[in-house]
């Protein structure tokens, strides 16, 4: 017996880092409202309840601004000393 639908969560996880990617296996004949709820629910569990919205521009810049500063480092500093440079 085979699914006509089929999803799956792979992840990878580092210290403060979560990265996922869910797959999906579908039929053609299954409706898109069908394959998006069944999405959705898995979304949500990797999500653990958060959202999926767009960062804003100030997130994205204190997110690259972090990642340079382990990059110059080359070690993982500690979040606080991280903030303090950032302000």
């Amino acid at each position: 017996m085979v699914s006509p639908l089929q999803l799956g969560v792979r992840g990878i996880e580092q210290s403060d880092l979560r990265h996922y990617r869910i797959t999906q296996s579908v039929e053609p004949w299954i409706s898109a409202d069908t394959v998006l709820q069944a999405y959705r629910a898995v979304q949500s569990l990797v999500l653990a309840g958060g959202d999926n919205r767009l960062l804003r521009d100030r997130s994205l810049e204190l997110m690259r601004f972090i990642a340079s500063q382990r990059v110059l480092q080359g070690k993982q500093l500690p979040w606080r000393c991280l903030m303090k440079r950032y302000c």
